[in-house]
């Protein structure tokens, strides 16, 4: 099972590229609404996004899997 921050860290990448036309650099930082709504839907704790992302290979791992998944 993937681990909860990770979880939350992709469902916030899977957002915010169809709806900003891109990810951010740092995803933690998404607005709290968003990633509070977001954790709730995963049944996880909004502040797990905190340790999302420590190292920056796998942040883009994760965009790449996020950009193949999102329709054009």
């Amino acid at each position: 099972m993937r681990r909860p921050a990770t979880m939350l860290g992709v469902a916030v990448q899977l957002c915010s590229l169809p709806w900003l036309g891109f990810v951010p650099d740092d995803v933690a930082a998404a607005p709290p609404a968003a990633v509070a709504r977001l954790a709730e839907r995963l049944g996880v704790s909004a502040g797990e996004l905190a340790g999302y992302g420590g190292q920056d290979q796998t942040r883009t791992d994760h965009l790449r899997a996020v950009i193949e998944l999102t329709p054009p």
